[in-house]
């Protein structure tokens, strides 16, 4: 008895299909996990603000440009990039240095807000945005998501 060996081979419609499953499978694979990095989460607690501060204290932080909004209208102008500095005296804010697009930096402060989260502030002005820490679920990436109390729009700014 011999083995007969039968090819078969695939037929346009059937190359279509495969095709568009295997973009569609791709596609959510890698926009599915990046879609879940940048959901901003509620206002963290006294306790996780203190742990929150000690983790990006001394961090750099730019504004991911890849896709949807870039300013802010609650912001003076497009926020480019911002360094944290120094804990503040009161244990709950830090000195940041603001970059904004076509400008000199600027000196700052992030402000923990009980019930609120962390908010931004230049001198006595206190820009009306939320700012949320998170990281990635595989822990590889670092956000800052900013948040416009009057637009509801969304910035996201990742570790440098």
């Amino acid at each position: 008895m011999s083995k007969e060996e039968t090819k078969q081979k695939i037929g346009k419609g059937q190359l279509v299909i495969l095709t568009g499953f295997a973009i569609v499978v791709v596609a959510l694979s890698v926009f599915g996990c990046y879609g879940c990095s940048y959901q901003p989460v509620r206002p963290p607690s006294v306790n996780e603000a203190t742990n929150i501060i000690q983790t990006i204290k001394g961090t750099t932080w730019s504004l991911d440009e890849a896709g949807g909004p870039t300013t802010l209208p609650e912001l003076p102008s497009k926020l480019k990039r911002m360094e944290i500095l120094e804990l503040e005296p009161d244990g709950l804010s830090m000195g940041v240095t603001l970059t904004y697009e076509n400008g000199f930096p600027l000196r700052g402060s992030l402000v923990f807000l009980e019930g609120s989260g962390f908010t931004l502030k230049e001198g006595e002005t206190t820009h009306h945005v939320t700012i949320v820490y998170s990281s990635t679920k595989d822990g590889n990436h670092e956000t800052l998501t900013f948040k416009g109390n009057d637009s509801n729009t969304y910035l996201y700014y990742l570790k440098i």
